[in-house]
């Protein structure tokens, strides 16, 4: 009885353990699973994901130009970001550029505005309050950027990342037919629900499209440690 009981003891931490863990690359991804993909998500996916009882969002990114009224310019990484975003972990940002209150947010950016990190205030020599276009949409600069889920603020790879609300995308025109971009369905719940729609859209997955899940990064590089 006593081993049992220590198999018992010892099992439950170890799920304790995964939880953690799990619940910690959530707050990076920011979702307990997403689907990644370089063509737009079928609506029936999510419509799928929200009947199997998970909470879901949207994000699209893209790499474009953006212009400040003083004509300086860079290359940024635009993401598009709907209610809800993140749905795991929090984008954290500033009012003020020399600001030092960071606070995390659960909101968006409003329509018409674009929070930006602070090493694109440098590079556009602008200020909060500032106006900057990205393609031919004219946008308020509203909040500074400071950390948020994902690959930091770092999209592409290639330059920093901003957050606009994914409304405003389509007046910008920047998106055209052979533009980078990269789709997400951003997925939250309980992990048999994210298994579930796992086992689910696997088979139909194509070229450049792909399922990332918390607890498979977790199981991933638990793996990983044991060799």
């Amino acid at each position: 009885e006593i081993s049992l009981g220590l198999v018992g003891s010892e099992m439950c931490i170890r799920d304790r353990i995964q939880d953690s863990a799990t619940s910690e690359i959530g707050n990076v991804l920011g979702a307990d699973g997403i689907v990644k993909s370089s063509i737009i998500i079928p609506e029936q996916w999510q419509q799928k994901a929200i009947a199997l009882g998970l909470h879901t969002t949207e994000t699209v990114a893209f790499p474009s130009v953006v212009l400040a009224e003083n004509d300086n310019f860079a290359l940024a990484g635009v993401k598009g970001v709907k209610t809800g975003y993140p749905l795991r972990g929090a984008v954290h940002i500033r009012d003020k550029l020399l600001s030092t209150n960071v606070y995390p947010t659960q909101t968006i950016p409003a329509s018409g505005t674009v929070w930006l990190p602070e090493r694109l205030f440098h590079m556009l020599d602008v200020r909060v309050g500032d106006s900057v276009n990205i393609g031919d949409t004219h946008f308020l600069v509203a909040k500074v950027l400071d950390s948020g889920p994902e690959e930091g603020l770092n999209w592409f790879n290639i330059a920093p990342g901003l957050l606009v609300n994914q409304s405003d995308i389509a007046t910008t025109n920047v998106i055209q037919p052979g533009s980078r971009i990269k789709y997400q369905l951003l997925l939250a719940g309980n992990q048999e629900h994210i298994q579930a729609f796992e086992n689910w859209v696997t088979p139909q997955l194509s070229v450049g499209q792909e399922f990332v899940s918390a607890c498979l990064l977790y199981t991933s590089d638990a793996a990983d440690d044991s060799l």
